[in-house]
């Protein structure tokens, strides 16, 4: 689950004698918040109930938790036959990303993840409950052999961390199939800047701050990119520690990740690829990101902590072009 992301949009009286329509659309799907802005001519309202279908259809083929999925149905029996494309690519892709980032992307942590349930049970796991849950992990023990798949050792499937990415972008393909290619999609923080606002300016996607609720450290304009945002400042809990547990779960203890970082946002052509990096990058840490992010074309990433003085730090790759602004006077935004 990826952080949402407040969307600025500068307006314009010459809206007014634009050719297109603007449509906008929003409902919970995927757990989340899924927010589409469109700029089309005529049959926008039912183009977007439309795209609203597809997500829900999406949302059932790629989950994990959904009784009536694919995915649940490989997990329940450790196995699987790999009938549909569109499953078998995302699953082939999050491999992919796992061996790319050594594993900081990990598709097969489905045993840890539901472990910890951040949202629903709030609970510290015992030690001895991770330890085993560990042992039943890891993407090593996803065997994909064509369209067959195997779980080895009671593993389990989590594409949590990037079927927001490989969902927004096929319902980007959609859009585009039918003719629309000016919009904004956002799922609670995956999202895809297209096009221009009315044919006039880019996307103006404001980052948040993870300190300070409905504020912003600044913006990036976009136009036909994906951004996607991981942090531990919303899907968390306190324990009876005193300590804050968030939903991302470094690979090699079992436990949410604790390396300092609090945000990280990742900007590229590819939203499956934005989504998993966000999740990578974040799970790394900023040296090993950079490092990674460096070799990789088309990939831009802005990282936030706080230092030893308590002061915030921002650290981005070399491509990153953000205005700094603060507070909330944005026009048009998505908490």
């Amino acid at each position: 689950m990826k952080i949402l992301i407040y969307i600025l949009v500068l307006f314009s009286f010459s809206n007014f004698f634009s050719p297109l329509k603007k449509y906008t659309k929003t409902e919970m799907v995927m757990g989340t918040v899924l927010s589409v802005t469109a700029f089309h001519t005529q049959g926008g309202e039912k183009l977007l109930n439309e795209l609203f279908q597809l997500a829900e259809s999406y949302e059932q083929l790629f989950s994990s938790r959904r009784e009536d999925g694919v995915i649940f149905g490989i997990n329940k029996n450790s196995s699987g036959i790999l009938k549909d494309d569109k499953i078998s690519d995302l699953i082939n892709q999050s491999l992919y990303y796992a061996v790319l980032t050594d594993g900081a992307f990990d598709p097969g942590l489905y045993r840890v993840i539901s472990l910890w349930d951040i949202e629903s049970k709030q609970i510290i796991p015992k030690i001895e409950d991770i330890a085993f849950a560990m042992k039943e992990s890891g993407y090593k023990n996803v065997i994909v052999n064509g369209e067959h798949l195997q779980l080895l050792h009671n593993a389990g499937l989590d594409l949590g961390a990037i079927a927001k990415g490989r969902i927004i972008g096929l319902l980007a393909d959609f859009l585009k199939e039918k003719g629309c290619y000016d919009f904004l999609i956002n799922a609670g923080g995956d999202l895809i800047a297209s096009g221009l606002y009315d044919k006039k300016r880019e996307w103006n996607i404001a980052i948040a701050d993870p300190y300070n609720k409905n504020e912003t450290i600044g913006f990036i304009k976009l136009s036909d990119k994906s951004i996607v945002t991981s942090g531990d400042y919303e899907r968390y809990f306190i324990g009876d520690d005193g300590k804050r547990y968030h939903h991302i779960i470094d690979p090699v203890t079992g436990y949410p990740v604790d390396n300092g970082l609090n945000s990280v946002t990742v900007i590229s052509d590819n939203p499956t690829e934005a989504d998993a990096l966000s999740t990578a990058f974040f799970v790394m840490g900023i040296d090993r990101a950079l490092k990674l992010a460096e070799k990789l074309t088309g990939v831009e990433a802005v990282f936030i902590k706080k230092d030893e003085h308590d002061e915030i730090q921002i650290i981005t790759t070399q491509g990153i072009i953000m205005k700094p602004q603060t507070g909330n006077g944005f026009e048009f935004g998505i908490k």
